[in-house]
């Protein structure tokens, strides 16, 4: 099961909707955000977006809601470069759940954050 990368039609080639359905019947998204809370990299990232001038900030947070690959359809073909519509759909579930985490701490105070690392 893989988001990006699929390379078949066939289940074990690709993230399908079966996988789509698993993966929201256990809130992966949420456990994504639950592991990106301990890594320290990722709060140095949140430290750097806080430093940012508010309006680059506010781009930055709105472009990375909608990172995803293409799906196969938009490309027009089944490749590798591209993934299934399913494979899109829960890379956008990632993306805006950990844009979300990232403006949770951003509301954090400098010395609230840095609590947080381990």
């Amino acid at each position: 099961m893989s988001l990006h990368g699929s390379y078949g039609e066939e289940g074990y080639q690709s993230f399908t909707q079966r996988d789509l359905d698993s993966f929201i019947k256990v809130n992966r998204p949420a456990q994504v955000v639950g592991e990106l809370e301990h890594s320290n990299e990722f709060l140095d990232v949140v430290l750097t977006i806080r430093a940012m001038p508010p309006a680059d900030r506010q781009r930055l947070l709105e472009s990375s809601r909608e990172l995803s690959h293409p799906t196969w359809r938009e490309l027009g073909r089944i490749s590798r470069e591209g993934q299934t519509d399913a494979g899109q759909k829960a890379e956008r579930m990632i993306a805006e759940a950990a844009v979300a985490e990232v403006e949770r701490l951003l509301q954090l105070s400098d010395g609230e954050l840095k609590k947080l690392y381990t």
